[in-house]
């Protein structure tokens, strides 16, 4: 009877040592998976500000793009606006040289043309010695 109280002890201790040892790999098997846990958080929370970063950084971009187009335009309207005046005053130039007096007025000043019995004075200058 001995012998199987020392067998039973043997069982009983080598149960209880392996009792031990699936207790310590549950733990491990635990802390592992708290770790593993941490670290997907980590990267999760790292993921989404590296995504809000991204989103921002293309938004500013767009939205530079945007004040950048604004501004041309506005430099753009004033041109065109200039560019009408121009016409404008053009319009009325040539409405003014489409008359006789002012046909007349051109003929005088760019062909140095004039009527018959008028006299040309012309300045003299006087060399100095």
């Amino acid at each position: 009877m001995e012998k199987e109280f020392r067998k039973h002890s043997k069982d009983d201790e080598e149960y209880s040592m392996n009792k031990v040892i699936y207790f310590e790999k549950q733990e491990r098997k635990k802390r592992l998976q708290k770790i593993v846990i941490r670290f997907s958080y980590r990267a999760m929370i790292i993921f989404a500000v590296f995504i809000i970063f991204s989103v921002f950084t293309v938004f500013r971009m767009k939205y530079d793009e945007i004040a950048n187009l604004k501004k041309i335009e506005q430099e753009k309207k004033q041109e065109v606006m200039l560019l009408s005046q121009k016409i404008e005053e053009l319009e009325e130039k040539v409405q003014e040289l489409n008359t006789p007096e002012g046909i007349e007025k051109l003929a005088r000043i760019k062909l140095n043309m004039v009527k018959k019995g008028e006299k040309i004075l012309r300045p003299v200058t006087i060399p100095s010695k």
